[in-house]
């Protein structure tokens, strides 16, 4: 391996050996675009995907010009230093006002490291920092870009094995007891580390090639890994990881279950469960352009309000009342109506990184099931009609005739890796799949057969899953056509609704079930994420797999420098599950999903995986 292992990972940017990361963060080269439409954006900001550039296109005349002028204007953190307080970075910005927001279900604890549910990560981002961040930018997809410092000033390396990171100083925790903004330093992200890394923490395997942690000094730790690490600053990235809570949340200082203190952009104020969460604006946040303290810092607003609106339609209907400023996730089939009846609506269109699957039982309480024939799991992907259940979910030709994109960009098929992450994905229809490709698409009689050859006997199978959203979402409808083209191929199945904090993400997700499951996978920010997840040594092996030729190819991509060589096991990993189907792709989260933001809301930018709190909110302005 070079010993300047960094540069030619990602974009092939030239980074020197030792500093790896230092003040301006590092590029990741990408291709999934965030496509823009309506107003609100800059028209200097050119997309990258042909999707996003045809949307752009031809829709750029809906754009407001006067968000466009007070937008084009706005810096990137990651790219710039901080200013002198006295100036300001973000000229045009209007501050004051509070965004309001909505939530779908109560998490199950306020403390991220009390719960492996994505529930308990959310509120945490908001007033907790990390490390590093994921970097966002207006108009651009969050995959195009890399990890930037939060908490870190610097990350070196000589051999990709140690990390010593620096951290900023003078990075004030919140105005709150027991804490009162008292610096932040080395031991309480060694406190939280530690509380992350404990046997008994279900986020464990969140950092699973970080063997060890240690202060140098108050704000330098050295971090060892027990290879090589491509990924080190990504995996610190991660919004499932490392919070970095004060050494007072772990020794009795406060309860973390019932108060969330950091030194991140909001100051948690209160929390009602099935009512709401407000933060108020920590006017000391290290994260804006402004230096802290100055009146020009973001967050830009002086409160989030995030309410608790369980019911899809419901949250539908207080967007268009002028209650909610955005709401995410809006059903493809409500785009184009909504647009029509708020003309001064905002659209933000990308194709997440988000995976859904489904997976077969593999435990103690199974007796011989049919599940592990190879031949019903490959019926169960080729009974399934991918380019309908797709229209289904995501309005394909009704987009396609608004002139948002070409059907070839708007209609892709999830492979082991979801088509929004497409610099790591490989198509389904790629040759490179080799017969394995065949079992994507859709072929009901051969499928068919293949039932048949396994013996099975017509009893009733269960298809279990959790209602994503309330129900009529886009993720449920998808299961439901899923199970419906099962049936028409010759299974009988039952469709069980769970409950995702007691029943789906403790038992169903952890691989403690009989049958057949439907879910997402985790959106992880680094896509060395997923195998340890689905196939590693841990109780969230969802299908509990072991293929050693999977773990020997997931430890050369971990270690990997060399962009086109980690990306040829990444893609060869992919191959080896589709022959397999361990994990039947599904279609959820393979179109592009959209957010629409009120006339008045400025400033939106498409974050990953659970990072809003930190990687969107704080840019976020009401020009009203």
């Amino acid at each position: 391996m070079e010993k300047n292992y960094w540069s030619r990972l990602g974009a092939q940017r030239r980074v020197s050996r030792r500093s790896v990361i230092r003040g301006a963060g590092v590029a990741a080269a990408g291709i999934t675009g965030a496509a823009l439409i309506g107003c609100g954006g800059s028209d200097e900001e050119e997309a990258t995907s042909s999707t996003a550039a045809q949307a752009t296109a031809t829709l750029a005349q809906q754009r407001e010009t006067q968000a466009a002028q007070a937008t084009s204007t706005q810096t990137s953190v990651a790219a710039v230093a901080t200013t002198a307080a006295n100036v300001d970075p973000y000229p045009g910005v209007k501050r004051g006002g509070t965004i309001v927001g909505s939530w779908v279900q109560d998490p199950p604890t306020i403390d991220p490291y009390g719960n492996l549910s994505y529930l308990s990560k959310y509120p945490s981002l908001f007033s907790v920092s990390r490390l590093f961040r994921n970097g966002t930018e207006e108009g651009t997809s969050p995959y195009n870009l890399g990890p930037v410092p939060d908490l870190a000033e610097s990350a070196e390396t000589e051999d990709a094995v140690t990390w010593i990171v620096k951290l900023k100083q003078g990075v004030k925790f919140h105005n709150k007891a027991p804490v009162n903004e008292r610096e932040v330093t080395s031991a309480d992200v060694l406190s939280s580390w530690d509380k992350l890394i404990a046997d008994d923490s279900p986020n464990k395997d969140t950092v699973p090639n970080i063997d060890s942690a240690e202060a140098i000094d108050d704000h330098t730790i050295k971090f060892v890994c027990g290879a090589p690490s491509a990924t080190f600053i990504d995996t610190l990235a991660d919004p499932n990881a490392l919070h970095v809570q004060p050494v007072e949340a772990h020794n009795g200082g406060f309860d973390p279950a019932k108060e969330i203190i950091g030194s991140g952009p909001w100051i948690f104020e209160k929390y009602e469960p099935s009512v709401d969460f407000m933060f108020s604006r920590n006017p000391n946040w290290h994260g804006s352009l402004a230096p802290m303290g100055s009146e020009y810092a973001a967050p830009f607003a002086d409160a989030f309000h995030w309410i608790s609106v369980p019911e899809y339609q419901n949250r539908l209907a207080q967007l268009k009342a002028g209650n909610l400023h955005y709401l995410n996730s809006v059903n493809a089939n409500d785009v184009i109506p909504t647009k029509e009846e708020m003309p001064g609506i905002q659209w933000y269109g990308a194709r997440p990184a988000l995976m859904s699957f489904l997976y077969f039982s593999n435990n103690e309480l199974d007796t011989n099931p049919i599940w592990q024939d190879l031949r019903f799991r490959r019926f169960t992907s080729m009974a399934q009609d991918r380019d309908a259940i797709t229209e289904l979910g995501y309005e394909v030709e009704a987009m396609e005739k608004a002139g948002v994109g070409s059907r070839a960009d708007l209609l892709r098929w999830n492979n082991l890796i979801p088509a929004g992450f497409e610099k790591w994905w490989l198509n389904p229809t790629d040759p490179k799949m080799g017969a394995a490709g065949e079992d994507f698409k859709y072929n009901p009689a051969e499928a068919a057969k293949l039932l048949s050859a396994t013996g099975y006997d017509g009893s009733s199978i269960k298809f279990q899953y959790y209602p994503y959203g309330g129900t009529g979402g886009t993720f449920n409808k998808i299961g439901e056509a899923i199970q419906a083209y099962l049936t028409a191929s010759g299974l009988t199945s039952e469709i069980e609704h769970q409950d995702y904090s007691s029943q789906y993400i403790t038992q169903t997700f952890t691989g403690n079930f009989s049958g057949i499951a439907w879910g997402y996978e985790t959106p992880f920010p680094e896509v060395g994420g997923y195998f340890p997840r689905m196939f590693g040594d841990n109780e969230r092996n969802h299908g509990r797999i072991k293929d050693m030729k999977i773990r020997e190819l997931d430890a050369l991509q971990a270690a990997e420098a060399d962009y086109e060589q980690r990306r040829e096991y990444i893609h060869e990993i992919q191959k080896i599950n589709a022959e397999n189907m361990y994990y039947v792709p599904g279609q959820a989260g393979a179109g592009v999903g959209w957010t629409g933001a009120d006339s008045s809301l400025r400033g939106y930018r498409v974050w990953k995986s659970y990072g809003m709190g930190t990687e969107n909110s704080p840019w976020l302005w009401l020009d009203a």
